[in-house]
């Protein structure tokens, strides 16, 4: 009764009604409807005293990382420190590192020193070296204590920032006394710097005079690189700060011979080999680290570069390598079935393809990493059925399509549907100017029929895109970049001059690719005869283009026959254009008001229904 009472007269609901509905559905055991009814009272009514019910509730239902996210609102929204204190016992850095940075931040700005430390791990597990550094410093400021000065010496070291550190250890010193672990990484960085008197002096303060000559001795030596291992890492590490890469990369090979290279001495390598190398011995190295560690996500990194050579037959027998226990470690792994998944895909062995995908979403749901891969995957291989089920989720499951982002985006596109698209699509515009994003929304705006936003859009990214040319040529040997910009090519460039352009970027695509895009320009410019010319010489079988042709022509037979088959992916005002001339007026009629339903600012779909 209280369920079908506030289903009916929602807005009619005061405080007490409403406490005791919530009371009805708990004794009732009715608890996900008593939560949202409290989530409605909160909204509503502004109380904290909702919102602790809320909370109550969710954690009654085992709903753990929401009574989190309610807690964090409390906090944020109400002031209250209890909502604090659930928050520092509840979550951890790993599950809610932004929250607790926020928290940790504000006690020491409070005077709480006791959670310097906390504020210093946040910045660590987030890897922002520099804002801590700036944090610390500025904290420093208004704050005189020695454990702000600690922090902030050892982030400005982090940070690269060594006479900055130094600096401030000098000033701690005085202050202070000696910190012995800040006075090693402080004789460190005057090695590096170059600065071998005052490290010596530091070194003198640090050990006896008997240690600190033997000390100098090994310090000489290295210098005169006389111990080999030793020296080759700590020129490495000069090299590393002086960013002389090409001397560490040689260092690093050296050391791999010798088999004295660890772990963190891969990853140097394998980051090296991909700026200076190509990346033509990564698939050693992949092989080389996860021999020694045996970490999945080398062996992934592994079968990735195999998979992006084209190498299938070590990938295979990678795979048919592996023991028992770590086949039975990577079948829990979801990443693994979405590289499975996207293996097959490239050998052309869809079902399996299909399998890996289903595995994947039944080991998670909602896993947005899979469903941004099953997205493309699905578009790549026109599986509209399938797809048009994936977007009907994702619109049921708006937190699910938030991580989802650009895919459904483009997802939504397949289908016409510009609404959708737009509305998925603005808070990724909001968030960034990624040029792919700028492209999608022009290609919304004209088939929304809004030429004069498309163009604009167009327009401004066309100079953007010259601009980057200009600081960086190398991007016109870039496939992806060329592709988009010979599309702005088409709409912005004399006619005269259109041809230079697409030659000039020939080279880059295949001719079925290179001509699909030529197809595109002659038929925006509606030049009918080098369309039908193009298409035949080269045995273009597109639908899109085969309508366009079989419409140019008046031929009704094909047009019937494309209309069967290609009914998803063809655009709708040509849909219905193609469709009323063949006679099928009811069709037609029914496909405007479709794409009415779906593109509301479509006004040439208006015009003809």
């Amino acid at each position: 009764f209280a369920q079908e009472s506030f289903d009916m007269y929602s807005e009619r609901f005061d405080e007490n009604c409403t406490d005791l509905a919530i009371k009805a559905m708990t004794y009732n055991q009715d608890l996900a409807p008593a939560l949202t009814l409290a989530l409605f009272a909160e909204d509503k009514f502004n109380s904290s005293k909702w919102l602790n019910k809320a909370i109550d509730l969710s954690i009654w239902q085992g709903k753990m990382k929401y009574a989190v996210e309610l807690n964090i609102k409390g906090y944020r929204k109400y002031k209250d420190i209890k909502y604090e204190n659930y928050l520092l016992d509840k979550t951890t850095i790993d599950n809610g590192y932004n929250i607790l940075g926020e928290i940790y931040r504000k006690k020491v700005e409070q005077g709480d020193y006791s959670f310097i430390d906390k504020v210093a791990e946040y910045f660590d597990y987030t890897a922002q070296t520099s804002q801590g550094e700036e944090y610390f410093l500025k904290l420093l400021k208004n704050h005189k204590n020695r454990e702000i000065l600690k922090q902030a010496i050892s982030f400005s070291y982090k940070n690269n920032s060594y006479k900055e550190g130094l600096k401030l250890y000098y000033k701690y010193k005085s202050q202070y006394g000696i910190d012995k672990n800040l006075q090693k990484s402080s004789i460190n960085k005057l090695i590096a710097l170059k600065k071998f008197h005052e490290a010596y002096i530091l070194t003198q303060e640090l050990e006896t005079k008997e240690k600190h000559d033997k000390k100098l001795i090994v310090l000489m030596k290295k210098l005169k690189i006389e111990d080999k291992f030793h020296i080759y890492r700590k020129l490495m590490d000069l090299g590393w700060i002086y960013k002389d890469y090409k001397y560490v990369y040689k260092l690093l090979w050296k050391l791999e011979a010798l088999d004295e290279l660890k772990e963190d001495g891969y990853s140097k390598l394998i980051t090296l080999d991909q700026e200076l190398n190509r990346g033509k011995r990564l698939a050693y190295l992949y092989q080389k680290i996860w021999d020694k560690t045996h970490k999945t996500n080398y062996l992934m990194a592994l079968l990735y570069e195999y998979m992006d050579k084209k190498d299938y037959k070590k990938f295979e027998l990678t795979r048919n390598k592996l023991s028992l226990k770590n086949r039975k470690i990577l079948e829990k792994d979801i990443n693994y079935y979405i590289l499975l998944a996207n293996y097959y895909a490239q050998t052309s062995k869809i079902k399996k393809a299909s399998k890996a995908f289903a595995t994947a979403l039944k080991l998670d749901p909602y896993n947005s990493t899979t469903h941004q891969a099953y997205i493309w995957f699905l578009i790549d291989n026109r599986f509209n059925k399938l797809l048009k089920k994936e977007l009907l989720l994702l619109r049921k499951n708006p937190k699910l399509q938030k991580l989802v982002g650009f895919p459904s985006v483009v997802g939504a596109l397949q289908f016409q549907k510009t609404d959708l698209a737009l509305k998925w699509l603005m808070p990724l515009l909001k968030s960034s100017d990624s040029l792919e994003y700028q492209v999608v929304y022009a290609d919304i705006l004209q088939l929304q029929d809004r030429e004069e936003g498309a163009s604009r859009v167009r327009l401004k990214l066309f100079r953007r895109l010259n601009q980057m040319i200009k600081k960086s040529p190398k991007l016109l040997e870039d496939k992806a970049f060329a592709r988009v910009y010979l599309r702005l090519v088409v709409m912005f460039i004399p006619p005269e001059k259109k041809n230079l352009y697409f030659k000039k970027f020939k080279h880059l695509f295949k001719q079925k690719d290179f001509m699909d895009m030529k197809i595109g320009w002659k038929s925006y410019i509606q030049s009918e005869d080098q369309v039908k010319y193009l298409a035949s010489k080269y045995h273009m079988n597109l639908p899109w283009l085969r309508l366009y042709i079989a419409m140019s022509r008046g031929n009704t037979q094909a047009k019937q026959e494309l209309l069967k088959d290609y009914k998803d992916i063809l655009a709708f005002r040509d849909r219905v254009t193609a469709t009323k001339e063949i006679g099928d007026r009811a069709g037609a009629y029914s496909l405007a008001f479709q794409g009415m339903e779906d593109n509301q600012r479509d006004v040439d779909l208006y015009k003809i229904y």
